[in-house]
């Protein structure tokens, strides 16, 4: 077996199947699919994680399956979050940028997203994404809104919400897995997940 340091391994639980990609990523983004494999899920039902060993299993399987002739034990691991009791919120986000030049910055495009999604503080559950949906600056919509002329800035954005436990559960399997995860969610400053 071969290692590469830019090997990752991504990993779609579905509700019947658990599929694996093993990909490189080349210095331009350029993309490598090196293996895949798949397994009959176990261990969900609709979504619901319900059984953490016998999940365990089936991203084990699929991922020997998919790593055959590769180290995959300290590559990058993205991974999907099942949809049992994912929420999805649409949030709105304000800013009066304080910019001498008039223009609206990158600095404060990002924190009016941060805005939007503070503004959801959904007890039990970490912000996944903060998607940027519409931009506004003086109430025109914008593509971009960042070197734009305006004082006010909105952005509308959808937050993406999952259950600590399910996050906490899937992080668990892949540590179990021997997977290095690191992930930090920042919903509260108290609580970081990593």
């Amino acid at each position: 077996m071969s290692h590469d340091d830019n090997l990752v391994l991504g990993i779609d639980v579905g509700s019947s199947e658990v599929k694996v990609v093993v990909c490189t990523i080349g210095d331009k983004g350029d993309i490598c699919i090196c293996g895949k494999g798949a397994s009959v899920v176990a261990g969900l039902s609709r979504g619901e994680i319900i059984d953490v060993d016998q999940l365990m299993v089936s991203i084990d399987r699929a991922v020997k399956r998919a790593a055959v002739n590769h180290d995959v034990d300290m590559c990058k691991v993205v991974v999907n979050i099942p949809l049992f009791d994912v929420k999805f919120v649409h949030n709105m986000g304000f800013l009066l940028s304080q910019n001498e030049n008039g223009q609206i910055s990158e600095k404060d495009r990002l924190e009016c997203i941060r805005r939007s999604k503070n503004l959801v503080n959904k007890a039990g559950y970490y912000s996944l994404h903060v998607i940027p949906l519409v931009y506004k600056v003086d109430d025109v919509i914008v593509k971009n809104p960042v070197g734009v002329f305006g004082q006010k800035l909105e952005v509308q954005t959808q937050v993406v919400l999952a259950p600590y436990s399910t996050v906490n559960q899937i992080v668990d399997v892949l540590k179990r897995l021997n997977f290095k995860v690191c992930v930090i969610f920042q919903q509260e400053k108290d609580k970081k997940l990593i």
